[in-house]
Parts: C-alpha cells; structure tokens; sequence
C-alpha cells in the first residue's frame, strides 16, 4: 500500500501559512521554475496536491494509488492515473517530457523507493527538475524520544506505521544518489524552522530537495 487514507487526507487542504511549510516551498518552486507551458508530474498526488498549489489543473498530470482519492484529484489535474507505485514501469502513462515531477510524501510509503525513482525520472526531460519531499524522522522530538527508549509507530505522521522506510537528511542523500539525481537545492521544511531557520537537520519536519538527472 503506498499510502493509508487516513494519511492521505491532510493532503486535501493546502497548508501554505508559512513560507517554510512544503505546500508553500512547493509553491515557490512552481513559480521559480515553470510557466503555463510546463508539464508537471504528480507522484502520488492523493487528492491534487499539485493542481492545488499551482492553481490550474492544466499539463498537471497524477498518477495515485487510491481509487477514491484519483477521484478526488482529477478535479485539480488535467489526467490522472490510478496506478501502484510500487509496480510502476514509464510505458503505463502516456505523457513523457516532464519539465518537473514531484514526489511529494510517497516515497516513504513504497517498497522499493528508489527503484521508482529510477523508472519515472525516464519520464523528465533532460533539463527538468524533480521535487522529493521526505518525512525527518532525525527531527528533534524523536531524537528525545529515542534517549529515552520510546520510538512507537502511529497511524499518522512521521512514524506512520504505513511507513516502510524512515529517512534522515543522510539517509535522503543516499537515496536520491541512488536514484539517479543530483540535488540543487535543500529547503528545510516546518512550523518550527519557519520561525526558527537554523538547524535544518535538526528542527525540520519535512526534508525538501530540487534536483535534477546526474
């Protein structure tokens, strides 16, 4: 399962309150970097992520797993493909040249991340970008929680248990090396490093990188 309904759902309404929470960095980046021309992927878009934050569902493509919430994000994207993630190979969507794709808080729920990575990227054009949203699990309040011997699973959140796989900032790098990219830009990401921007590794809930094909 790439990601529980109950998970999903906080993806439906668009948090972009403060400049260091991922809906905005994603914003900011959709402005920097794309025009009205641009062909957007959206990895796992529950229920339009993307569509959403841009404001248009025009050239945004998702591809979700839930029935339910495709549904849901074809009122926000151009297309949507009902696929599993975790089964993918690039000749099932159509699109190809991909000026940016996104994975915004899926990877994590795959079996094999960075055998997607690999796959879809085969869809970006040789200039595109690719946006990897990861979770923090080295975020200071597990940190604590560890030194204490406490380190449940939950259903929602970091340590959802329908996480399959747990990321710190190192462990990210390793993974989008892996993958096949490079990154541009790190933007840490959270309600605390938006008041507080300095240790990323450390304070931010969410871990966001631009990158681009090595």
């Amino acid at each position: 399962m790439e990601r529980d309904n109950q998970d999903s759902l906080r993806y439906h309404t668009i948090d972009s309150k403060y400049k260091r929470r991922a809906h905005s960095i994603f914003k900011q980046i959709l402005q920097k970097y794309s025009d009205n021309s641009s062909l957007i992927l959206d990895v796992g878009c529950a229920g339009g992520v993307i569509g959403r934050i841009k404001g248009s569902a025009k050239n945004v493509i998702g591809i979700e797993f839930d029935k339910n919430l495709a549904k849901i994000a074809a009122d926000t994207c151009e297309k949507v493909y009902n696929l599993n993630l975790n089964e993918f190979t690039c000749d099932k969507i159509k699109e190809h040249d991909f000026d940016i794709i996104f994975f915004p808080g899926v990877l994590e729920h795959l079996l094999y991340p960075k055998n997607t990575i690999v796959e879809i990227i085969k869809l970006l054009k040789p200039n595109g970008l690719v946006v990897i949203s990861l979770p923090n699990v080295a975020q200071i309040q597990f940190r604590i929680k560890l030194l204490f011997g406490n380190f449940d699973r939950t259903g929602t959140g970091v340590l959802c248990d329908e996480h399959y796989h747990l990321y710190t900032y190192k462990t990210a790098l390793k993974l989008i090396k892996e993958g096949g990219l490079k990154i541009i830009k790190f933007y840490p990401s959270g309600t605390i490093v938006s008041f507080l921007p300095i240790l990323p590794k450390l304070l931010s809930a969410e871990l966001i990188f631009l990158c681009k094909k090595n």
